[in-house]
């Protein structure tokens, strides 16, 4: 047993001196590519600690900011500052993310026309880990770099996931009954069906499919 434990140790500290090692030569050989210091994580009106991302991004017309954890308050932060930059310095123009599109337009008319509450609006995702404050600062922070864009340049947001067609199916509908669109009475029953038990629009009697698709054509 007594060989056993000094076996461990003589393991343990040369683990220790190979990682001490390690990490020292990890310093010296990639501080000047990979690491570089921020003033903040938090969003400022400042954005020139990250002018280094121009020479790693260059012309790269989609960036994805991914994250280690969902939720985490400082990762988000710095994401904000991140699309902040990406806006200011490199004129971008959309924000997608993992959420449902019918959800996510309420958010691009607010964002683009000042329409509704930021709070309520995170909240109408549906999504926990997009229910807190960073989420809504970023939305404010998406208004205010709008105010100083023309109206073909906006910033949009959108949601790329389609978890959740019933409320899509209850954007169009209202669409359509707000534009007095001719819609069939047949049509818009399968509709509101759909909207109450997600299962009868996959269901349509394909002889009213012609009916269908006159008038929305």
């Amino acid at each position: 047993m007594k060989n056993k434990t000094n076996n461990l140790n003589k393991v343990i500290r040369v683990t220790i001196v190979f990682l001490a090692l390690s990490t020292r030569l990890l310093g010296q050989s990639t501080e000047s590519k990979y690491i570089k210091q921020i003033e903040q994580v938090s969003l400022t009106n400042n954005i020139d600690d990250l002018f280094f991302f121009d020479k790693w991004i260059g012309n790269k017309k989609v960036i994805g900011l991914g994250e280690v954890t969902h939720g985490s308050k400082e990762i988000f932060e710095f994401k904000t500052r991140l699309v902040q930059y990406l806006a200011i310095k490199k004129n971008a123009q959309a924000i997608i993310i993992e959420a449902n599109m019918a959800h996510c337009a309420p958010i691009n008319d607010y964002i683009i026309s000042g329409k509704g509450n930021p709070n309520e609006l995170i909240k109408g995702l549906g999504i926990s880990t997009m229910n807190y404050k960073e989420y809504v600062d970023l939305l404010i922070l998406l208004k205010s770099l709008n105010t100083k864009r023309s109206k073909n340049e906006k910033i949009e947001f959108w949601g790329y996931d389609v978890q959740a067609p019933q409320a899509a199916a209850n954007s169009a509908l209202s669409y359509l009954t707000s534009t007095n669109f001719n819609l069939p009475d047949t049509l818009k029953t399968e509709i509101e069906n759909f909207i109450k038990t997600g299962k009868s629009i996959f269901s349509i009697n394909p002889s009213k499919v012609p009916e269908y698709k006159k008038p929305i054509d």
